[in-house]
């Protein structure tokens, strides 16, 4: 049928070596048509893995945070069990409970430092994540804003001094609501939409 159609529209003998020239060019074009498709798809699928991987260990890091934040938290929260609220007279500092409770005070002190870095390294990914996911100015903006709130309290750690040991459970007090409130914001503001992205690459 092709040669019938070709030799209509030369007015002249075809060659088979020209049909098979016609073919073989054909067959080329079409071969490279596919490989160009089926890179593409590749193409995508590898960005996406590399944009999930980015986006689990950002997510990991975070938990991280979060679980250092909460041992924290609750070795803290042990804390007030020798304060009495209903004495006007604060707990100094050289009382023998206060004393008892030395260890405590200082893994709580290296367990909020720990939380401190973990949030640190968790802001270094997001960096990472951001520029593999083409957020750039739209994480900027976020960054600022966590960064701001962290640093309210962890720049001034050093200078939480305390008289007796009642300040000292309202100084730190303050501090924990503000990185609970930290980890909060950064859940709803970072991590939902990696979590929403992963999923939605999942289905």
């Amino acid at each position: 049928m092709l040669i019938v159609i070709l030799k209509s529209f030369y007015g002249q003998e075809i060659e088979i070596s020209f049909i098979k020239d016609i073919f073989s060019i054909g067959a080329t074009l079409f071969a490279a048509l596919i490989a160009i498709s089926l890179f593409n798809d590749w193409k995508e699928l590898h960005n996406k893995q590399v944009q999930n991987d980015f986006a689990l260990k950002t997510y990991n890091q975070f938990k991280k945070f979060e679980l250092a934040l909460f041992k924290a938290n609750d070795t803290f929260s042990n804390l007030s069990n020798i304060i009495d609220w209903y004495n006007e007279i604060e707990l100094p500092l050289d009382d023998s409970k206060v004393i008892e409770k030395r260890n405590e005070m200082n893994l709580m002190f290296s367990q909020v430092h720990e939380a401190e870095n973990e949030f640190m390294n968790f802001m270094s990914q997001l960096v990472d994540y951001c520029v593999v996911t083409n957020q750039g100015d739209k994480i900027l903006i976020i960054q600022k804003d966590l960064y701001r709130q962290f640093f309210k309290f962890y720049k001034k750690e050093d200078e939480l001094s305390y008289s007796s040991y009642n300040q000292f459970w309202r100084n730190y007090s303050d501090l924990f609501d503000e990185y609970l409130s930290l980890r909060k914001n950064t859940y709803k503001k970072v991590i939902k939409d990696i979590l929403d992205k992963l999923q939605e690459h999942l289905n």
